[in-house]
């Protein structure tokens, strides 16, 4: 094991090993070796049938007992046996195999059991992602809702004049107020680059180019505070904590820590904006520690050493998640936390008696008791940015600000990219190849409480869609800040 790394995940370790879990099942498993992160000085660009066919028995191994929607792939008609015996029948008469042509077609086999966003095959020279994510497309044309339906308000097309009433599909309109209080934009969600969009008006089809407004890109983990008298605003690139030792270490304990601490010192601002558009993810304490502080009046700065209280407040508000626990999630837990500086006893005694007696786990959190509404909750506006690039703890940041702010939170933007299901999401390293393969070992159910959120994939959708220059336009809508407005005048194209 060269390197640990974590990819696009909200990783919360912490709050599994506080939480009272509730056994739903056990049952015996085998016991081998757990390889994490990646080594690709020694990666293997062709194989031996019989070293692939051994990295496929590990690979089954790591799904069957460490991957959560392990029972779901199993329910959709996943069988560890056929895959074996199509490797056997594909591959079992060549003297040597192609890697990455090989893992393709594992990612293609395993295609259809997977609905997880996250989940990803990865080579040295490429990542195989069975579930893709979608993306907001739109048109230039505008409609205005009436008590009688949509009408044509505005339109780049010279065969569309203005006042004809719109009978195609709901799914292509996207509320968009900066245009108008009861404005919304004509768009799709795809996949694929449409290109055009057909679209009813009048009874009638009518074909309108269709954009893509591109997406701001990050390449390190950046923080920004912008403040006036009534708003502040926060753009975090990422929420990825580096490894203890890493020369980015020191840089990003600093930055998240403001960020989780920004309660301390602008809960009497009117509004709260916190810009994750481009943030991939990362660890999801830090949101949480701010969350918790906003609800809670907590002035205290964020500290990793101080987080009992935290833990607990948060703990009695957990809704029902479920995760395994077996050999292979607490040896990968242990080298997890080892790289983030978090050595923890009781987890490597853990660990010491599973290998000694293997045994798959399913535990689950039920929900303590229902959230009581504190009047000492921030009572200002938390807006939160986000768009395609937005994932993972950028997501479960949205859901929890939410569930906790109501409509006090307002999410503006595009779509996100939709990975919020899964967590602890660790890369398991293959044996013979070196290829890893990307998945957690936790369900996490709040997403699916939440309207906004739809579906691996698919992600969060904003209360108000907006993109370009009427970002800010929308975000002064909101906050009726003309001084944060000026400041940021060029929050179009970058995070500021």
């Amino acid at each position: 094991m060269k390197k640990l790394t974590l990819i696009l995940s909200l990783f919360s370790l912490c709050m599994i090993l506080s939480a009272k879990p509730v056994l739903l099942s056990e049952s015996p498993c085998e016991y081998m070796e757990t390889f994490v992160g990646f080594d690709w000085n020694e990666y293997k660009s062709m194989l031996t049938y019989e070293e692939l066919s051994s990295d496929i028995n590990q690979l089954c191994y790591y799904l069957q007992n460490a991957y959560a929607d392990y029972e779901g792939m199993c329910g959709r008609g996943f069988s560890a046996s056929e895959l074996k015996y199509q490797i056997f029948v594909t591959y079992s008469k060549n003297e040597k195999i192609d890697t990455r042509a090989a893992f393709k077609f594992i990612a293609d086999f395993l295609e259809p059991f997977i609905s997880d966003r996250h989940f990803s095959i990865i080579t040295k020279m490429a990542v195989f992602e069975p579930v893709k994510s979608s993306r907001f497309f739109y048109t230039n044309t505008f409609v205005e809702k009436s008590d009688d339906g949509f009408y044509l308000l505005q339109s780049d097309s010279e065969n569309l004049s203005k006042g004809m009433k719109f009978d195609g599909a709901s799914e292509n309109l996207f509320y968009y107020p900066v245009k108008g209080k009861n404005v919304w934009r004509i768009g799709i969600i795809s996949v694929e680059n449409p290109k055009i969009l057909s679209v009813q008006f009048e009874g009638k089809s009518f074909l309108l180019p269709v954009y893509d407004d591109g997406a701001i890109q990050t390449s390190s983990i950046r923080y920004h505070e912008l403040e006036s008298d009534d708003s502040v605003y926060a753009s975090l690139s990422s929420f990825w904590l580096p490894e203890k030792g890493s020369q980015f270490r020191k840089g990003a304990d600093i930055v998240l820590s403001k960020y989780a601490s920004l309660a301390s010192k602008y809960y009497d601002k009117k509004n709260i904006i916190i810009d994750l558009r481009g943030n991939p993810g990362g660890v999801g304490t830090y949101s949480e520690y701010l969350f918790y502080s906003l609800y809670t009046n907590n002035k205290k700065e964020f500290s990793w050493k101080k987080l009992s209280k935290y833990s607990k407040w948060f703990e009695s508000y957990i809704s029902n998640e479920k995760w395994i626990e077996s050999p292979v999630t607490l040896e990968s837990y242990l080298k997890f936390s080892e790289m983030l500086g978090f050595n923890d006893a009781k987890l490597s005694s853990n660990l010491e008696k599973s290998r000694q007696k293997p045994v798959r786990k399913i535990f689950g959190t039920q929900k303590r008791k229902p959230l009581e509404k504190n009047k000492k909750a921030f009572p200002g506006k938390i807006i939160i940015l986000i768009d395609r690039n937005s994932l993972s703890a950028s997501e479960n940041t949205v859901v929890l600000a939410k569930k906790l702010f109501g409509d006090n939170a307002v999410i503006i933007g595009e779509k996100t990219g939709g990975c919020c299901e899964y967590w602890d999401n660790i890369d398991y390293m293959l044996p013979d190849s070196k290829v890893c393969v990307h998945f957690g070992s936790q369900k996490n159910a709040k997403p699916e409480e939440s309207e906004l959120w739809h579906g691996e994939g698919f992600g969060i959708y904003p209360d108000y869609w907006s993109i370009g220059e009427d970002l800010n336009d929308t975000i002064f809508l909101v906050t009726d800040d003309s001084e944060m407005k000026e400041k940021l005048a060029e929050i179009d194209s970058r995070l500021m």
